[in-house]
């Protein structure tokens, strides 16, 4: 079996997963070519998401970094793409504190005109361990990444809504701020 045979592979044994999860709709794998990329990504809607019950879109792929010894296996989690231009700022304030107290992963405002409001975790997955041992990483780094994006994602859209100021944000997802004031 082939590297990109191998990351596909594990790609669709996560949408098997997926598949008992009540949780995830629309869930299936983009193929690179039909993407027009180099890599594959399985994407589906994780609804309920937060304390809001937002539906947000995941994509689980391996980044193209060339390397036989070590699969890079990400998660986004695209919250919004429609962040009003008038929080674009003090969101990117309120994400890069909030960030520094993480334990993983990061919050990122991007995309069209800065309105994409996303979190992001990649870890690094060795090629030498066994399919099983691969899917159980891949397994660790989506819990990590849904609990932190899930926790944090219902204070940010506070934020996004005017409903909260960063210092409000701040003080409620790290419990006192001090972390992310630091």
């Amino acid at each position: 079996m082939s590297f990109e045979e191998k990351k596909l592979a594990l790609l669709k044994r996560l949408e098997e997963e997926f598949a008992d999860y009540e949780d995830v709709e629309d869930c299936s794998i983009f193929d690179h070519e039909e993407l027009k990329s180099d890599m594959d990504i399985l994407r589906g809607i994780h609804t309920g998401f937060s304390s809001d019950l937002v539906g947000v879109l995941g994509e689980y792929l391996f980044m193209p970094i060339p390397s036989e010894d070590v699969l890079y296996f990400s998660v986004i989690y695209t919250i919004t793409d429609l962040v009003p231009e008038f929080y674009v700022e003090e969101l990117a304030a309120t994400i890069a504190r909030l960030n520094f107290a993480l334990p993983f992963g990061a919050f990122v405002i991007g995309g069209e005109k800065d309105r994409t409001l996303a979190y992001k975790l990649t870890v690094p997955i060795m090629a030498n361990l066994s399919e099983d041992q691969q899917f159980e990483e891949m397994m660790a780094a989506f819990d990590a990444a849904y609990f932190t994006a899930d926790r944090m994602t219902g204070y940010l859209l506070l934020l996004i809504r005017g409903e909260a100021t960063m210092a409000e944000v701040l003080e409620l997802a790290t419990d006192s701020g001090s972390e992310a004031e630091a």
